[in-house]
Parts: structure tokens; sequence; C-alpha cells
């Protein structure tokens, strides 16, 4: 079965009414279909597709991953989600909420999609200590919409193309008790036009001892745009 490709498919639907009479909605908040198989001994291909009743089907992510680098490199290309921070990158369904927070809707124009290469180098060190840097068309939808439709057609110079950098580590307090923490850094260098500067935490409380207290996930994250 090594050769077979890893097929899963998650479908997040809803059902909505309020307080002010203005009856029941029912959506298909997303289908996705993800889809995963080795390519060679050397690289990994996965695609992500995904249906709503707002927007149709459309092809979320679709890139390849290496298995093989030397060095605790690994390198990923084709559109895919930007690591930024501890939500944006993840799909609707995937989210803790009904709702993706409203800032990064603001901040990110919802998920932090990207067509582009990224570089993940893992430290050999018994601490665990990883680091992204890649390199991107744009990083989102709005507020960036603009930089999509009008702000470059075509080619890019490297000034205009958006360079991301998202260092992260992990402690483990005790022996149920871990603490994740991230930066993010990207910025669009031409004429000053974009710098995002982000941080993020994630306590987990995992004692798996209980059958019904399973464990407890407190996270948060900050940005600056």
């Amino acid at each position: 079965n090594a050769d077979n490709p890893a097929i899963s498919f998650v479908v997040h639907t809803t059902a909505q009414t309020d307080t002010h009479g203005s009856g029941w909605n029912f959506a298909l908040r997303s289908g996705v279909l993800f889809i995963s198989a080795p390519i060679d001994p050397f690289l990994r291909g996965f695609a992500t597709i995904n249906g709503s009743s707002e927007q149709g089907f459309d092809l979320e992510e679709g890139a390849v991953v290496t298995t093989a680098l030397p060095w605790n490199l690994t390198v990923e290309g084709g559109r895919l989600f930007a690591d930024v921070g501890r939500l944006p990158h993840w799909h609707d369904e995937a989210l803790p909420f009904v709702d993706r927070p409203p800032s990064i809707d603001r901040i990110f124009g919802g998920e932090t999609q990207a067509e582009g290469a990224q570089v993940t180098w893992l430290a050999p060190t018994e601490h665990y200590i990883s680091v992204k840097a890649g390199l991107f068309n744009v990083i989102g939808a709005e507020p960036n919409q603009q930089l999509r439709d009008e702000g470059f057609s075509g080619y890019r110079n490297f000034s205009e193309l958006t360079v991301l950098v998202h260092p992260s580590t992990y402690f483990d307090l005790t022996d149920t008790l871990n603490l994740e923490l991230g930066g993010s850094f990207f910025t669009v260098a031409h004429s000053g036009q974009r710098y995002l500067y982000g941080v993020d935490a994630t306590l987990r409380h995992q004692p798996g001892t209980s059958s019904l207290y399973q464990g407890l996930v407190l996270g948060s994250e900050w940005y600056w745009n």
C-alpha cells in the first residue's frame, strides 16, 4: 500500500437561528477532501479540495514536500497555508470554534493561503527548536486583495514578494503540562507595503488518566499589522 494515496473527507455544516425572527439557515461551511501520496523516495505530494455553500469548490492546497533532505531540512512548495501564528493556518473544520476569530479575518482574510515555498529547519538539539522561512506571492486574502488584483501584475520583483519567518519552541513543564511558544514576522518590503509581527502561546494539560477529563488547552496570539 505504499503507493496508494491516503484519502480523507471532512464535512462541516451548521444550523443557525437568532432572536430577531430572521428564521433558520442551514449551510455547508466546508466539505474538505484531503489526498496525500508519496511521489518517489524523496518527495510527497498532497492536495486539499474544499467546497462550501457560498464559494463552491476550490483547490485550497496543492504542494510537494521533501522527505529525505540532509541537515534536518524540509522544503515544501506550491499552494499551501503559510505557517503563521497559532490558528490562521488551520482549516475551518479544525478550529476549536464555530466561527473563525474576527481579528484573524480582518488581518489575514480568514486563512493564510499562499503560493510559494517554505523551508523548515529542525535544530539538532535535545530541546525542540524549529525555524521556518518562506517566500510567497502574498499571504492571505484581504487585506491583501489589492496586492493580488491591482498591486503587482505578473512577475514581481524580489522586494514585492512576501518574506516569512516563523520560529517555534516547546517546553515540557511537568509530565502532564507543556508549553508551546512561537513568533511570526512577514513583510512586503516594497515601499513599506506591509509588516506583520506576532507571538503565540499554547498551554496544554493532558493527564490521560481519567475517562472523563481528557485535558485542557489554553492558547492566545497577538498580532501587530
